[in-house]
């Protein structure tokens, strides 16, 4: 990438564009939560229990452990998840649809 400077500015024109919609989303109450120890232990028996990726069991550990009720992911691998209601496939743009909205009641 660092050669090549048509894929350098192409990444860099999308960390920016995700950028402005992660400051976007600051504004009307998105969190930032950390990755902490007890999340990757607490991963590790999700992705057991419903055959779920690494990263995907991670989003799901956070989101309980903040005691989330939902998740808004564009993701279906997560629907085998019972503790957590998964809403309807979200419209997110391409670039961003691995990333996910987690809603706290």
């Amino acid at each position: 990438m660092r050669l090549d400077e048509k894929v350098r500015s192409e990444c860099i024109k999308l960390l920016k564009i995700f950028h402005n919609y992660i400051e976007h989303s600051l504004t009307k109450g998105l969190r930032v939560e950390f990755i902490i120890y007890e999340d990757w232990c607490n991963a590790i028996s999700i992705m057991e229990k419903y055959d779920l990726l690494p990263a995907d069991a991670l989003h799901v550990a956070v989101a309980l452990r903040i005691k989330a009720t939902s998740i808004a992911i564009s993701d279906e691998d997560l629907r085998v998840v019972k503790e957590i209601k998964i809403f309807p496939r979200y419209k997110f743009s391409s670039c961003f649809s691995k990333y996910i909205l987690t809603v706290v009641n």
